[in-house]
């Protein structure tokens, strides 16, 4: 009898650390999902403004600003709820193609002035739904063109 007692009471405890784990997880794939899209909206505000205009402090500070939005999105990426078992291969080629993009001085030029919109675009769709593939090829591909065009 008192071995049941115990094994009752082990399950009991195992069942409680389970849920609790359970719900732990949740909660921070909640946050990671968060602070993903956070700073995806980071990156895309920098694609609204008028570049010619600016100051080149002000330039540098934006590219900066989009660059370390998209390279933190990245880092988080693989704790989303986005990123089931690394299947959401799209995503992530389309957000470090758009980032080596904007860390290159001859295509991010092109990519505030001549594509600032497209990205913006493909930025926003993407935010609001992290495993639309057909945005993030068109992200990719918009990312791709521009450094290419430089070569």
């Amino acid at each position: 009898m008192k071995k049941t007692q115990i094994l009752t009471i082990a399950l009991i405890i195992s069942l409680i650390f389970g849920f609790y784990n359970f719900f732990i997880q949740k909660e921070q794939k909640r946050v990671a999902n968060e602070v993903f899209k956070s700073n995806l909206q980071t990156a895309e505000s920098c694609f609204v403004y008028n570049y010619n205009i600016m100051s080149d402090d002000e330039k540098n500070s934006n590219y900066i600003m989009a660059s370390s939005g998209l390279k933190t999105a990245l880092s988080i990426s693989q704790l989303t709820s986005y990123n089931y078992m690394g299947k959401n291969e799209a995503l992530v080629t389309s957000l470090s193609d758009l980032f080596r993009c904007m860390n290159r001085k001859d295509s991010r030029w092109k990519a505030v002035t001549e594509k600032a919109s497209l990205l913006y675009k493909y930025l926003t769709y993407i935010r609001e739904n992290p495993n639309d593939k057909d945005s993030c090829k068109s992200l990719s591909k918009i990312a791709n063109d521009l450094m290419s065009s430089n070569k």
